[in-house]
Formats: structure tokens, sequence, C-alpha cells
């Protein structure tokens, strides 16, 4: 065990380098897990104290409006009693009035109603405006919905407030379409928040919406139409002064009908543009801010019912959320206790992770006494931390085996390197002497094949001098490759080298080497000049051969051998060349220009041939 210890010894520092970054992604992993706990618990705090507030400041409202809903209804019993003697006294001040009264029955007898203002009983719930005539009005207009701007367009007057604002209601409109400005606070969530036009205050069915909550009136623009589209630059709203002397703005309307039902009618011959999300019951505070008709078994006890069963509702849920808020903290709380007591076993995992052989049953003890330690305190997730563990103690166990495996593997590998390492040590004297002569012979081909490359410069004949070149060419390219290859073995023998003797071996061929590049080099640049050399002499044999041929045509149609060409020889030549027969008139001009027709204006010649015969043939072809 001892030559296993050891190795084990030098290699911790690795093993708890490598251990290091697992155990601190497991640290963040578990402080970002406890983050989150952390985060949820205080939103469920903050949304119960919420909660609590909504329904204390509920409460108070409730009690006042049934306050005031049994003083109404003790109103309405009084009036009800006071009924006959005011009818009593009407029929006397009529008998009062003489025989005309008698005398003003119809045909079936009955007397003429009494004047309406004597009879109409008078409302006991009054506009929240009428007590502010000094308050501004606003005027809507524009709006690019058509629909929309019929229904809403048109001037509006406070007529109440809600969650801390006025309420505006439009003056003259459609006795079947109420239209109301409005505010609502965020407390059924940010997208609720903002001024709305509709036909009920929190009501499901909306016109349009401003989300700048922070304005204490209506903004003059911003309006969304529908609520949920874009925003409309045509629709503002423009503030108005109020006079003393106005007349009240009418009552607030009757509540909207609930989302399923005959929604339409509220809205006025189904011209409602958007469906706003049902509110919650926190609007209960504005039906007291309603008129009523008040009458035994009228609207108003049917309302004060409807009223307490959304209020019993509102508390049946506020005690179902309580109940819930109190379940999710009791959950919660058990859910760190048990990650507190899985952190703490998996702390001590971590350091069995990055055990070594001499620590490793160390570890093991304290991991148990950690696991039977927090056992009960981590509940459910027991089962999968103990699973966690013996995981754990596997791996350790597998990578210190492992690791000891290794070490002997390495050992046997650095023997055999050593041996290795003297056998190449011996052949690099005989590989030294081997490169320098090959290097040598090599360098001897490329001086031979630069000498020939100088030979050629004597040679005067082209053609000789192109079939030389060429065959230079061969033998320089030859001996280039030969030597190319001859030093890329020796480059790749002395890289297979050892590492020691590889520097000593490098030194050693250092000068030869450095020489056989050079002469390469030399003789590189010699075969491009050879390249360049030949295709410049194949060029000029071309030209020699062309121009050799057309004197030899020249001296075919020179008969007398004089040199030049008479007219007779040309009109051989232009019968034998460009088949046609000039007429004297063009021809004999051309000949007495180019007089002596030599070998130099032979060229010229043929091309003045041959431009007469297509001149010809064109004015032939127009029947010139």
């Amino acid at each position: 065990m001892a030559w296993q210890m050891q190795p084990q010894m030098q290699q911790m520092p690795q093993m708890q380098a490598m251990q290091q970054p697992m155990q601190q992604m497991h640290n963040q992993q578990m402080q970002h897990q406890q983050n989150q706990q952390h985060q949820q618990h205080q939103q469920m705090q903050q949304q119960q104290q919420r909660q609590q507030m909504q329904q204390q400041q509920q409460r108070p409202q409730m009690q006042h409006q049934q306050h005031q809903q049994h003083q109404q209804h003790q109103q309405m019993q009084h009036q009800q009693m006071q009924q006959p003697q005011m009818q009593h006294q009407q029929m006397q001040a009529s008998k009062g009035m003489g025989q005309a009264g008698k005398g003003s029955k119809g045909k079936d007898g009955k007397g003429m109603r009494p004047p309406a203002h004597q009879v109409r009983p008078q409302s006991l719930a009054l506009s929240p405006s009428a007590s502010a005539p000094s308050a501004q009005g606003i005027m809507v207009s524009g709006c690019a919905n058509e629909t929309v701007s019929n229904i809403i367009k048109g001037s509006f007057s406070v007529a109440g407030s809600n969650h801390g604002k006025h309420i505006y209601k439009k003056d003259t409109s459609d006795p079947n379409v109420t239209v109301l400005i409005y505010y609502w606070d965020d407390r059924d969530g940010s997208s609720f928040s903002g001024w709305w036009i509709g036909p009920k205050v929190g009501g499901d069915q909306v016109w349009s919406h401003a989300d700048n909550r922070s304005s204490p009136t209506p903004p003059p623009a911003g309006w969304h139409v529908p609520w949920d589209g874009p925003v409309d630059p045509s629709l503002t709203l423009t503030y108005t002064p109020a006079t003393a002397s106005a007349a009240p703005p009418p009552a607030l309307p009757a509540p909207a009908p609930q989302p399923g039902k005959a929604a339409g009618k509220a809205a006025g011959k189904g011209q409602v543009v958007g469906v706003r999300p049902v509110m919650k019951p926190h609007d209960l505070q504005m039906e007291r801010k309603k008129p009523e008709t008040i009458g035994p078994g009228g609207p108003q006890n049917n309302r004060i019912e409807e009223l307490r069963r959304k209020s019993a509702e509102a508390e049946e849920a506020q005690r179902k959320r309580q109940e819930e808020m109190k379940r999710n903290r009791e959950e919660d709380l058990q859910r760190r206790k048990e990650m507190t007591a899985a952190t703490n076993v998996r702390k001590v995992l971590a350091k069995v992770r990055a055990a070594r052989a001499d620590s490793y049953d160390a570890l093991r003890a304290q991991l148990e006494e950690s696991i039977a330690t927090n056992l009960e305190a981590m509940g459910s997730i027991a089962s999968k931390v103990g699973q966690e563990a013996e995981e754990v103690l596997q791996a350790a166990q597998t990578r210190i085996d492992d690791l000891n495996e290794q070490r002997a593997q390495e050992d046997r590998e650095r023997a055999e390197q050593e041996k290795q390492r003297k056998h190449e040590a011996e052949n690099s004297v005989k590989f030294v002497e081997e490169a320098k002569s090959d290097a040598q012979t090599q360098l001897k081909k490329v001086q031979e094949a630069e000498e020939l490359c100088k030979k050629l410069e004597d040679e005067a004949d082209p053609t000789k001098l192109l079939e030389r070149t060429e065959a230079a060419e061969k033998e320089v390219a030859s001996v280039l490759g030969e030597a190319n290859e001859v030093k890329a073995a020796i480059h790749e023998k002395q890289r297979r080298m050892l590492t020691d003797g590889n520097s000593k071996i490098r030194r050693e061929l250092s000068e030869v080497m450095g020489k056989l590049g050079a002469a390469l080099r030399s003789l590189n640049a010699v075969l491009h000049g050879l390249k360049s050399r030949r295709e410049k002499v194949a060029r000029k044999a071309a030209a020699v051969e062309k121009m050799n041929e057309k004197k030899s045509v020249f001296a075919q149609f020179d008969l007398d051998k004089d040199g030049k060409l008479s007219k007779k020889e040309v009109e051989a030549y232009m019968k034998a060349t460009i088949n046609f027969d000039l007429p004297p008139a063009i021809l004999d001009p051309i000949v007495q220009k180019l007089d002596p027709i030599t070998y130099a204006k032979f060229r010229s010649l043929h091309q003045r041939l041959y431009i007469a015969k297509s001149e010809l043939l064109a004015r032939e072809a127009l029947g010139i």
C-alpha cells in the first residue's frame, strides 16, 4: 500500500482543484433555491397583508351603506304614511276651484289626473355633483370608431366619486344608454387600473381605457379604443367650466348585467366595443351612490339582499384565501426545514466527493452521523438524500480505485518511456551522420542543376534553345523534389526524437540543414526563371515559324524571284487566296499605292484586297 499512498498524496491538490468548482456550483444552486423560497414567502405575506387591508376597508363601507339603506327605508315608510293626507289636501284644493272642476269629466265620467308635480314622489338619492356646482365639466370629441364616437362624444359632468376620484356622467344621451368616465385603482391588478369609459362603474362592458394612473382627472389623450387595442390619437377630452346655475347632472346608471346574460342592453343596442374582465367585489362601495326607486317590495330591498349576498360571498372567499395562505405558510416552513437539513447533509457529501484515500473513512463516518442527526428534519426528502449519499459513496470509492490503477499505469508508462529514450539516444548519433550525408548529396545535385541552367545562355537557335530549356526545367524540378523529400524526412525523424536528444541533434544538423534550405530556395528561383524563359522562347519560336510561313507564301507567288510582286502576280495571289477577281479600276490603284510590293508590304496588300472585295460585294447587294 505504501507505493499506492504516496502517489495519492501527490495528486490530492489536483483532485481538490477538480472538486472545488463542483462544490461551488452545488452551493450556488442551494443558495438560489433558498432565495426563491424566501421571495415566495415574502410575496405570500405581502398578498395576505393586502387582502387584510382590503377587508378592513370594505367593512366600514358596508356598515355605512347598510346604515344609509336603513335610514332610506325609514324615510320611505314615513312618506307612505303621509301620502293619504297629501291626497286628501289635494282633493280639497280641487273642490275649492269651483264647478269648473266638476265639468271636466270625460265620457267615461272620471276626473282629470292632477298635475304631475303634485303627486310625483321626490327622489331621496341626490347626485354628489349637486353639492359642487363649480366643478369642471368634460367635453369628449373625436374617436376613429364611428359607433363608439356616436355613443361617448358630448359633455360630461361630475356625478360622484370612486376610489378617491370623480365620476363623470354624460349630460345628454340615449335614455337606454348610460355613459360614465370613472377611475379604478390597482387593487385588482395593474391591468384593471386607470381611467375607463363605460356604462357602469367597475362593470365588464367598456368602450375605452387610459393607462394614466397618476392623473387626478381623466387624461386629455392616450385613450385605447377598444380598451385592449391601440391608442386612438383622435379621441380627446377637453375641460370646460361649470356654473352654479347649471342643472345637477343625472344620477348614476343601474348596475350592468352580469357576463353571460343580456349585457348588450346596458350598453345600448349592442354597441359596446370591448368586454372588460369582471371586477372583484370592491365596487360594492359605489352602490350607495346610485339613485333607487323607494317603495315596499321595490328594487331597494332586492338590492339590500344582493349586497348582503355579495358581502357574504366576499367574506367566504376571504376566509378561503386566508386558509390557503396559512396552509401555504405551513408547507413553506416545512419545506424550508427539510431543505436546511438536506443542505447540512449535502455539505458533508461535497467533502466526500473530494475525499482522498487517507481521509475517505473519516469522511464516511461523518456523513453517517450527519444523516442520523438530520434524518427526522428532512422529512419527505430523506429517501432522496439517502440515495444521493449512496451514489456519492460509491462514486468516491470507484474514483479512489481508479486513481490507484491510474498511478500504477503511469509508473509502467514512465518505465517504458525511459527505456525508449535510451534506445533513441543510442540511435541519435547514427541518425545525425546519415542526415549530414544525405544533405551533402542533395547540395551537390543542386549545384549541378544550377550549372546546367547557366549553359543555356550559349544557345542562339530558338528551336534548340526551347528544347534545352524544357530538358533543364525537368531536371531542376526532379532535383528540387528529391531534395525537399530528403529535407522533410530528416525533419520528421528529428521530430520523433526525445526532447533531451532533440536539442542536441538540432544543433549538430543546423549548419548543413541551413545550407540545404538556402540551396533549395535558390534552385526554386532558378526553376521559376526557367519556366518564364521557356514560355518566352516558345512565343519567339512560334513567331519565327509564322513569319517563315508568310515568307513561303510570298515566295510561292513571286514567280520571277525579284523580291517583289507584279500586277500579274498580285492577280494570281488574289485568285488563289480570296477567290475573287477585282476589276482593274479597283485593283490598279491598290497596286500603284503599294508599288513596289515587297514582303514588308505583303500583309498590307492582303488586307486591302479583302477590304476591296467586301466593299464591292456590298455595293452589288445594294444595286449601286
